[in-house]
């Protein structure tokens, strides 16, 4: 088996169908594919969905799991899989017409450790009427090229979807155990582990940020400590190869939307560890990066003032 597609669902009825229609017809064209589905903790037809799904599709396997944890079900459904790479699928998104494809040629390819692309973010239901850009072929990336652009975020998100690594690697270091930003405290291990790394610069992934998911946060940090230990890793692992600026903007955006409530103030003051790690970046320093924008610049010095 070349690739194994980790779907984890928790109460996604509503969209699950259509989710798994558009997957179906991209699966038609492709050997060496499958698919896991976690029913995890569901209380609605989420179970029901995938298994009548997978009867007349053999490509899906369906587990249930009692977890109500992304991190949780993920990991249950690496250990389901058969492929010598993974990747992975929400179960409100898809992939653009022709990525999933052009993904599957690159691994074949290239034989990569590590395969990147960005994400097409919408707001809008996706319905299979996506359609991918023009696919090129893969440029390698060096460790270092990888850490830089994994701290633009802009260009390459923390997020697992949009990602093929080996499953060996996956297994080396697990997914962590969390609600939210497990892809986030993740992704970077991958990179730093990685032999071998390309880099896709059309999106093969369209990511749906639904209003009321977890990506969605709304005016709250529903997960704020899960979100600063995802910092945390993600500068244990990049540590000795990135400048103290090139994840200020994650730790100084976080503080922004923090103190703009007063719940926000009080989760700040019971976690020195944000404030502490924005005191600890030299404001000249800082001030004088050149690839720091003003903007970031601005936000950063507002910020400390206020802490």
């Amino acid at each position: 088996m070349l690739l194994s597609i980790i779907m984890p669902a928790h109460n996604a009825a509503a969209y699950l169908g259509r989710t798994l229609e558009v997957l179906a017809r991209q699966m038609a064209e492709l050997e060496q594919v499958e698919v896991i589905a976690i029913n995890d903790a569901s209380t609605d037809e989420t179970a029901k969905i995938l298994e009548e799904f997978a009867r007349p599709h053999p490509w899906l396997k369906t587990i249930s799991v009692d977890f109500a944890n992304v991190g949780l079900a993920r990991q249950a459904g690496v250990g389901q899989a058969d492929g010598r790479y993974v990747t992975f699928l929400d179960s409100d998104d898809a992939f653009l017409s022709g990525g999933l494809a052009w993904m599957v040629d690159m691994l074949r390819r290239h034989e990569p450790d590590l395969l990147m692309t960005p994400l097409w973010e919408t707001g809008q239901p996706l319905d299979g009427s996506e359609a991918g850009g023009l696919f090129r072929d893969v440029a390698s990336l060096s460790v270092q090229q990888a850490c830089d652009l994994f701290c633009e975020h802009q260009s390459l998100q923390g997020h697992f979807a949009g990602k093929c690594v080996t499953r060996q690697i996956l297994l080396q270091h697990d997914l962590a155990a969390m609600k939210c930003y497990e892809d986030m405290m993740t992704t970077p291990h991958w990179i730093t582990e990685a032999q071998s790394i390309v880099w896709g610069a059309e999106p093969v992934y369209a990511y749906y940020k639904r209003p009321g998911s977890l990506s969605d946060r709304g005016q709250t940090w529903r997960y704020g400590e899960e979100y600063i230990r995802a910092l945390q890793s993600i500068e244990t692992a990049f540590a000795g190869r990135i400048a103290a600026w090139q994840t200020a903007h994650l730790w100084i955006g976080f503080a922004k939307d923090l103190l703009k409530t007063p719940s926000g103030r009080q989760f700040l003051n019971a976690q020195p560890a944000v404030a502490a790690k924005l005191q600890s970046i030299s404001v000249w320093k800082y001030l004088a990066a050149r690839q720091v924008s003003c903007k970031w610049k601005l936000r950063f010095l507002r910020v400390r003032l206020r802490l």
